[in-house]
């Protein structure tokens, strides 16, 4: 009896350790989820419960009507845009900002009081580090050959969505499903989501697979402030839209433009050609309107460095329909970017006394060109013969030996 009784307790201890073996990394993972994890092979600090499971709102605004023949389709920096066409009460305005010697090419549309009601400020591409954390947990084999078998597609749908929340199972359940390397992957999501969602944020949206739309804190009190996250080929592309507060047709212009938002990669002088040649083909009056100058500066966004872009789009906003307060944003880019505002009227035009001295100085040769092509024009027609043209200009030479000869003589 007392053998068995002795028995019944070695294999209870057993039982127990076992348990507690079994248990160890959900206690740890316990821990993580709490707050935050401190051990030698693992540490995370600041645990934020909101991003361990991301939490969306149940749905996106509510969307007035918008015609798509009110709009246009454009291919801007590497982006599918729409941009107002024939909209009757939206504007375009270019807004290129250059800021610490790097060009930022944002935009806003206004309405018809010239209120900005929706601005857009691309801020750059991003590359994803899928590669495992520094920590000693993932430098186990098994645990770096768990997560090298996901896909990235796999894995960025669990950044989006998977839920890294936990509760103890029951030991029933521990022996059953017992895979301590999904834990340690929960771990990887979860630092994953915090590399990508690096800013602090109010309100998330989920707009579709490979985008994602998060409210933030705006700095200005008539503006709401929102974070455009586009992910694309082991890249995402963080673009700011802040849109005016409390207006419906800014809610609506956010919702039918972030449906129509994709990526499309940018072919640089290629593709600047093929806006352009969208924008050349219209007859000059719709050159100065919305459509017109929303072209040209898309087709600038994939030659920023091409300052006759922005000349020509000088040229149409001085004579055309936008308003003019549009001049100021690139005349001011112009300015700090080439040291012209490049303006067409004289009275406007500020420079900088090196460029004016280098234009004045282009102007000179092409004046002189100019006057050389037309002494020679003048030639032609002055003699009937390539013979009396050439014993006109051997008499001419002469002359002009003889007059040096005098004026040699006239010295001594």
């Amino acid at each position: 009896m007392k053998a068995i009784f002795l028995l019944l307790v070695v294999l209870g201890f057993l039982v127990f350790d076992g348990y507690l073996i079994l248990n160890y990394p959900h206690q740890i993972y316990q821990e993580f989820v709490s707050g935050g994890v401190t051990r030698s092979y693992l540490k995370v600090k600041n645990v934020k419960k909101k991003n361990l499971k991301l939490k969306y709102e149940d749905s996106f605004w509510s969307e007035l009507y918008e015609s798509h023949s009110l709009w246009i389709s454009s291919h801007y920096l590497n982006f599918n845009i729409v941009l107002p066409y024939k909209h009757p009460l939206l504007r375009f305005r270019p807004i290129p900002v250059y800021d610490d010697k790097r060009t930022i090419p944002m935009f806003s549309f206004t309405d018809t009081k010239n209120t900005n009601l929706f601005v857009f400020r691309p801020s750059g591409r991003r590359k994803i580090n899928f590669s495992t954390p520094s920590d000693d947990l993932f430098s186990l084999k098994s645990v770096e050959n768990y997560i090298l078998s996901k896909s990235k597609r796999v894995i960025l749908k669990d950044v989006f969505k998977r839920d890294l929340n936990h509760q103890s199972p029951s030991l029933e359940n521990l022996v059953k499903e017992f895979n301590p390397l999904e834990l340690a992957y929960n771990v990887y999501i979860y630092k994953l989501r915090e590399q990508i969602l690096d800013f602090d944020f109010k309100k998330l949206y989920f707009l579709n697979p490979t985008t994602l739309m998060a409210q933030v804190d705006s700095f200005e009190d008539d503006y709401d402030t929102f974070m455009l996250l586009t992910f694309y080929k082991g890249f995402y592309y963080k673009n700011v839209i802040k849109l005016y507060k409390n207006d419906k047709i800014a809610l609506s212009i956010l919702n039918f433009f972030s449906k129509n938002f994709y990526i499309n990669p940018s072919r640089g002088v290629e593709t600047s050609r093929e806006v352009y040649s969208k924008f050349s083909i219209l007859p000059f009056k719709q050159r100065l309107t919305t459509q017109g100058i929303s072209l040209i500066y898309s087709a600038w966004t994939h030659e920023m460095d091409n300052q006759k872009f922005i000349q020509e789009l000088i040229y149409f906003l001085e004579r055309g329909e936008v308003e003019k307060i549009s001049l100021l944003d690139v005349y001011s880019y112009a300015r700090n970017r080439w040291g012209s505002n490049f303006s067409t009227i004289k009275e406007l035009r500020d420079e900088s006394l090196e460029f004016e001295n280098n234009r004045i100085e282009e102007e000179n040769k092409k004046i002189e060109e100019k006057r050389l092509i037309e002494d020679e024009s003048d030639l032609e027609q002055r003699f009937n013969s390539g013979e009396d043209k050439l014993d006109y200009l051997l008499k001419k030479a002469k002359s002009g030996d003889k007059k040096k000869r005098d004026n040699v003589y006239i010295q001594d």
